[in-house]
């Protein structure tokens, strides 16, 4: 995938230094100051590699924001918790609309107050949207790391994307032309659970380490992040387990647990 090997993190974050009409000077100094909002696990665990590869690139390098115990880990200033926050469906986004507005005030008020370098968005787009809104009324770049796959459902998304956001780092190599047709800076960095698997055991090691034979049938079950996923997909899926088992001689199941 082209830049999805070891460096991509640092690559995207160069982008910071070439967003478009921003006041270059202000990335010039030693101590960049960035805002990054991950509101789930996933955004978690890739922030926080990215939030490694730009302090050692620029080891003065402030991170602040919202995110979990993985960005906390790598050096973020973590000033929300991201557990109360991740929601699934309209019926959780009113169940939380407290959590959520009381979250989107402490950004909007740290953005007001500090006026970051840059705001870093991870996924979670009904949240980050708000938040570029913010930014980009207060002129501060806006950068949307992973953003919401717009190819697959509610392509309204891209006019509120252009609006309010400078530079867009995509994933997926098809991504960007999607962004690009609609005149949005775009890069694509490449996926980071790339990075993620570099140097793993491969397919029969990884199977000895958790108690698996080489050559049974294995099945993941992958129910999501998010605990309302897992409350909603979970039982489904292991039910849907349960009758393949029947049919299925030796086969085993696993369960990847998020951090």
């Amino acid at each position: 995938m082209g830049k999805s090997q070891s460096n991509h993190k640092i690559d995207s974050f160069c982008v910071l230094f070439r967003l478009a009409d921003s006041p270059i000077h202000r990335f010039t100094g030693i101590h960049m100051r960035i805002y990054l909002i991950a509101g789930e696990a996933s955004g978690d665990l890739h922030g926080a590699a990215l939030v490694r590869a730009l302090k050692e690139r620029e080891p003065g390098t402030m991170v602040a924001g919202i995110g979990g115990s993985l960005l906390a880990e790598a050096g973020m200033d973590v000033r929300l918790d991201n557990r109360d926050l991740a929601v699934v469906g309209i019926s959780e986004v009113i169940s939380h609309a407290r959590d959520l507005r009381r979250a989107l005030k402490v950004v909007s008020d740290d953005l007001a107050k500090e006026r970051p370098d840059a705001l870093v968005l991870i996924d979670f787009p009904d949240f980050n949207l708000m938040a570029a809104r913010r930014a980009k009324s207060l002129g501060i770049p806006v950068v949307y790391y992973i953003p919401p796959q717009v190819w697959a459902w509610r392509k309204g998304r891209l006019r509120k994307i252009g609006r309010r956001v400078d530079r867009v780092l995509t994933i997926f190599p098809f991504e960007e032309e999607i962004y690009r047709r609609q005149g949005i800076p775009v890069t694509f960095v490449g996926h980071p659970l790339v990075d993620a698997v570099s140097g793993r055991p491969g397919r029969n090691d990884a199977r000895r380490s958790i108690g698996l034979s080489e050559d049974a049938p294995v099945l993941a079950l992958l129910p999501g992040s998010r605990r309302r996923e897992v409350e909603l997909l979970f039982p489904v899926q292991l039910e849907a387990a349960r009758r393949l088992g029947a049919d299925v001689p030796n086969l085993s199941v696993v369960v990847p647990v998020a951090p």
